[in-house]
């Protein structure tokens, strides 16, 4: 259990990496109810600091195919700076490796991404009450990031500045 997104379970003890945490933790149930939530070290199999709650967020890895491959050069070719042989995403496409990938791209490398509802089919869907102002809110923000992002983009173009991930040595 080295990384972000690794779990095992053993008997009433689920062992998890839960992203954002430093060390991994070990749930012990007593029946269905969860007894203690723990952090642990892998290495020694000790537990150590009793943990309140866990804070699960999604985490995913992918491998490289034909057509997945496309799409990410495709939207790599639309980005704003075109890509180098120090980035990340590049370099793993050439080889054909895994990579783990924000949630935020992962429509750029899926041809079709699964919601909670395809699992479970006829579900009701409630929002809370403030479910409009959280949108809103959200849809401003996106908007206020894009105003900067196009005013920084303005400014590097001004100044006769590489645009984008390219800025340090960059060989195109």
């Amino acid at each position: 259990m080295n990384e972000a997104g690794e779990f095992a379970v053993r008997g009433g003890i689920i062992d998890l990496f839960p992203p954002g945490t430093a060390q991994p933790l070990r749930v012990d149930f007593f029946g269905d109810d969860v007894e203690s939530i723990r952090a642990f070290d892998p290495l020694t199999q000790r537990s150590s600091d009793k943990v309140a709650a866990i804070d699960l967020k999604p985490v995913g890895e992918f491998g490289w195919t034909p057509a997945r491959s496309s799409r990410s050069a495709a939207a790599t070719a639309s980005a704003s700076a075109p890509p180098s042989a120090d980035d990340p995403l590049y370099e793993a496409r050439q080889r054909r490796a895994s990579i783990r990938r924000p949630r935020a791209l992962a429509a750029a490398y899926h041809e079709r991404l699964g919601t909670l509802l395809d699992y479970a089919p006829g579900a009701a869907v409630t929002l809370d009450y403030q479910a409009d102002e959280s949108r809103d809110a959200r849809i401003a923000l996106i908007g206020d990031f894009y105003e900067a992002r196009l005013t920084h983009r303005k400014a590097e173009e001004a100044m006769g500045a590489p645009i984008g991930r390219c800025r340090r040595k960059c060989s195109t």
